[in-house]
């Protein structure tokens, strides 16, 4: 009966972790393909983008770092989230 228990937890142990690697692998080829589309991206867009997400800048921050009004920020981050969306597919 122990070694029963032992083997069934081992088991579950190993099915985890097998679960963990699965996830991880999925999660690095996503970030790769992530990667990828950000540097086909138009420079202006993916400053905009990595002030915002990145920095955790809001658009009024993003604008006086960048020299530009705070309406093209949200104009070029909405592009930019919309290119890496299309992207993305």
């Amino acid at each position: 009966m122990r070694r029963r228990l032992d083997r069934d937890a081992a088991w579950q142990a190993t099915g985890s972790e097998t679960t963990d690697g699965v996830r991880n692998a999925e999660q690095r080829l996503l970030l790769s393909q992530l990667y990828t589309c950000m540097e086909r991206m138009p420079e202006k867009l993916r400053r905009v983008l990595q002030l915002a997400t990145v920095e955790d800048m809001d658009s009024v921050e993003v604008g006086a770092v960048l020299g530009i009004p705070e309406g093209t920020v949200r104009s070029r981050l909405h592009a930019a989230r919309k290119f890496l969306l299309d992207a993305m597919k």
